[in-house]
């Protein structure tokens, strides 16, 4: 794994481990956290903002392909990341799951893969690990910085 995927992953069970000072939301402060270094309590996200801010804590190229401008989303996700079977799923990339996986059309959750276990996911929805129902769409991100140092 490389440095900037074990950084995702890093944030994320950082994440998991303060989920008491992060609160679950789809208003205007979803996005806010992104930007903010270090941290700052609490974090207001969805669960795409979550996968987001991940991503960008860890220094990797914004998933949504929007360059972190605060406006991206699930179906952004879908549309910039590349899909792939889930026997190729690695820990940092991201996995969206739900009734509907259409980037036009999201009716559903984006986590994020955070370790080598195919079941076990991080997802603000639940701030803990999870066992989707059902894995219907998975996206290789492309890794081009360097890590924030933690």
């Amino acid at each position: 794994m490389n440095d900037t995927r074990q950084a995702i992953v890093a944030w994320a069970q950082w994440a998991h481990a303060n989920s008491a000072h992060f609160n679950y939301t789809e208003g205007p402060l979803r996005m806010s956290a992104i930007g903010v270094f270090p941290p700052q309590f609490p974090i207001n996200a969805d669960c795409s903002a979550f996968v987001t801010w991940c991503y960008w804590i860890a220094g990797a190229d914004d998933p949504n392909g929007l360059g972190y401008n605060h406006t991206g989303y699930t179906g952004t996700l879908l549309t910039h990341g590349l899909e792939i079977p889930l026997a190729q799923v690695q820990p940092g990339d991201v996995v969206v799951y739900g009734p509907n996986t259409s980037p036009s059309r999201t009716v559903s959750r984006a986590t994020l893969r955070s370790s080598t276990s195919a079941k076990t996911v991080a997802s603000l929805s639940v701030i803990c690990a999870s066992t989707p129902a059902s894995l219907a769409r998975l996206a290789r991100p492309t890794f081009s910085r360097s890590p924030r140092p933690t």
